[in-house]
């Protein structure tokens, strides 16, 4: 695995004064109006806000630079676009994050910047235009990695690599991630664009391959613990959808809170399959689940509602104690 990767993000502007970000290293170049209009209170969020919160759980190691593009309208132009992504080819970052794109099937002065990115080893991935799904410059180019959703439930895959148009492609609409206003489950390919450059920036370019990208997100998602009197650990049991979500979805009568996780552990051997529902998230949580998980728990498989490890805390868990984490991915 690689940490210190310098990730480009264009998109809207970030004001980044949550508490969130406090640690993390991120740059801002602004090439619009401050957008005040886009955070109407302290309770919200920009769209920037949550694309680079959504990087920095998969790899809390990364560095940001945010190149806001998006006025006040909630609009970008094609020159904006080709002012920022040539600060970003410029400043020498190893991805750059692309939520939005101009809605045609072509543009050669952007395809040209693309493939000036590509040949310095910078890979470019772009979301598609949630409407159209398939008419989005960059996103359609094959330079550049594309991110878009084809809805269909009747899929056993949750997502598949197109090695044609160099797309990865989602087969449901809803993504379940880690979102600053506390929403876990959200919509949209500019979330799922963050997620996988989260992922790609965590594993590293040596390690990277699409094929290898759309297997790991397949194997992170599953439903295999339905129905079979699963040891169910949350912090907040007493919730009545909670509740719901327990005797509908999960079928089980174990049910614990989280910070029983470790007595239960220690005394229980026979464990061989756990679940975790947390929804409110902090790095200093996920540190000391990750330690309990550690110290009592090897060769088996904890299943998570929401995204409380990264990608490369999975992967550790995976490497040192053969611990396989599944997700609603």
């Amino acid at each position: 695995m690689m940490s210190n990767k310098v990730i480009g993000v264009l998109d809207t502007e970030g004001f980044l004064k949550d508490k969130f970000f406090s640690t993390f290293d991120i740059k801002k170049i602004n090439l619009v109006e401050e957008c005040e209009k886009i955070r109407e209170n302290e309770n919200t969020f920009s769209h920037a806000e949550n694309v680079c919160a959504a990087i920095l759980k998969e790899n809390p190691e990364c560095r940001i630079i945010l190149v806001s593009i998006v006025n006040k309208k909630m609009k970008s132009s094609k020159d904006k676009l080709l002012q920022g992504l040539k600060i970003l080819i410029a400043k020498k970052v190893d991805y750059i994050n692309l939520s939005l794109g101009i809605e045609k099937n072509y543009d050669k002065d952007i395809e040209n910047l693309c493939l000036e990115a590509k040949m310095k080893g910078i890979q470019i991935i772009a979301a598609y235009n949630n409407q159209t799904n398939n008419k989005t410059v960059p996103a359609c180019l094959t330079s550049v990695l594309g991110i878009r959703t084809i809805f269909n439930k009747d899929m056993n895959k949750k997502s598949f690599y197109d090695s044609k148009k160099n797309d990865l492609i989602f087969t449901c609409n809803y993504l379940n991630t880690f979102f600053l206003n506390g929403q876990p489950i959200v919509e949209g390919n500019s979330i799922k664009c963050a997620q996988v450059v989260g992922i790609l920036s965590a594993l590293g370019k040596e390690n990277y391959s699409q094929y290898y990208l759309q297997s790991y997100i397949n194997q992170c998602c599953t439903d295999d613990y339905m129905n079979c009197n699963i040891d169910f650990f949350s912090n907040r049991k007493e919730d009545i959808l909670q509740k719901k979500f327990i005797s509908e979805i999960v079928c089980t009568n174990n049910v614990y809170d989280i910070q029983e996780l470790e007595h239960f552990l220690t005394v229980t051997k026979k464990v061989y399959k756990i679940f975790l529902d947390v929804n409110e998230f902090s790095f200093r949580d996920e540190e000391k689940i990750l330690g309990i998980l550690s110290k009592h728990f090897q060769n088996k498989i904890v299943y998570v509602r929401y995204p409380i490890f990264s990608v490369i805390n999975r992967i550790k868990l995976w490497e040192k104690k053969r611990i396989v984490v599944k997700c609603l991915y």
